[in-house]
Order: C-alpha cells, then sequence, then structure tokens
C-alpha cells in the first residue's frame, strides 16, 4: 500500500465523496475540526465527486469505495486522469481484501474509514510529519462536550483521539444508524 506520508497536505482543499449521509455528516463534523484543511466540496456519489474536483480543483480528494454511479476506485482513477497531481485516498467500512489488492495495485491508499485517527492523519500528513500537533485544551474540549451535551436537539457523538467513539447521544445514533447509547 502507498506510503502516507506522501499525502501531506497541509493548509489545501479537500473534496470527500460517501453516499451515506450520516457518514458524511461525521466526516464533515471531522475535517471541520482540522485546522490545516478546508472542505470546499462534499459528493454522495463518484459523479459528482468527478465534477467537484474539475470545479473547485482540490488538493486532496477523499472517496469512498462503494458508492452509486461511480465506485470510488473508478472515481479515483478519472480524477487522477484529469488532475494528477490531485492526492487521492479511499476509505471503507469494510476494508475486503479484494479491494485492498485493488487500491495497491492503483497505488492509491485505503483506510477504514471507522478508524478516524488513520483518516484524519492521512489527511493532514500526520506520519512523518515535522509539526507537532497541537491538542485541545483539556477544558476547551469539556466545555465544548458540555455545551453539545445541552443541545438535546442536536445529533452528538466524541470522536478521542485513538478513533474510539465513547460517547454518541440518540439522535446521532439514529443518524449513522447505530445502536442506542446504553444509558
Amino acid at each position: 500500500m502507498a506510503d502516507l506520508t506522501e499525502f501531506r497536505v497541509l493548509e489545501d482543499d479537500l473534496v470527500f465523496a460517501d453516499d451515506d449521509a450520516g457518514m458524511r455528516t461525521m466526516v464533515r463534523t471531522l475535517l471541520d475540526l482540522v485546522e490545516s484543511v478546508e472542505v470546499v466540496g462534499e459528493a454522495s456519489d463518484g459523479e459528482e465527486a468527478v465534477r467537484l474536483v474539475q470545479d473547485m480543483e482540490p488538493d486532496l480528494v477523499l472517496l469512498d469505495v462503494h458508492m452509486p454511479r461511480l465506485e470510488g476506485p473508478d472515481a479515483a482513477q478519472l480524477i487522477r486522469t484529469l488532475r494528477p497531481h490531485t492526492h487521492v485516498v479511499l476509505h471503507t467500512s469494510l476494508p475486503t481484501l479484494e479491494t485492498r489488492e485493488l487500491a495497491e495495485r492503483l497505488g492509491i491508499p485505503l483506510l477504514d474509514k471507522m478508524r478516524f485517527d488513520d483518516v484524519i492523519d492521512a489527511i493532514t500528513g500526520h506520519p512523518g510529519s515535522e509539526s507537532p500537533a497541537v491538542l485541545p485544551d483539556p477544558q476547551v474540549e469539556a466545555a465544548v462536550l458540555a455545551a453539545l451535551t445541552a443541545r438535546r436537539s442536536q445529533p452528538m457523538f466524541l470522536v478521542l483521539r485513538d478513533g474510539t467513539v465513547p460517547f454518541y447521544n440518540a439522535l446521532a445514533a439514529d443518524l449513522l444508524g447505530l445502536p442506542l447509547p446504553v444509558a
């Protein structure tokens, strides 16, 4: 599989595509927390992703593997033809041997989208990056969590740096198709 350090992106534009609305919400929320990346486009299928790449000319594209109208690997090949300097990363919630082999043949990193750390690291270039990660102040995190918890009408989830999701509310469970959290 391709070395993720070659996909180091600093203060660059990103387009991402996923056919699942809940996953798009989660990815967008996570990417909004990454200062060095600006999301300039969001697509629900492969064809829309290719059009957005043509229009927005992003530096990086994050594509779900399985999408309607044009699968992620096919969209990736088309994007690489149209914009060879745009870096492409594939992600999936079901990384099969077949999918891994295809990504390896294409020379494109394949990430498990449920391992949020890996997705963010691939986008921000943390592996091998010379600049240390800026960690949020724990008091700020607590305040943000308290504010979000107070807004019970909003879907909310908490993702730790190790990729675990120790908390999500019932609205987030409904939106993402997760089991209801244990009370």
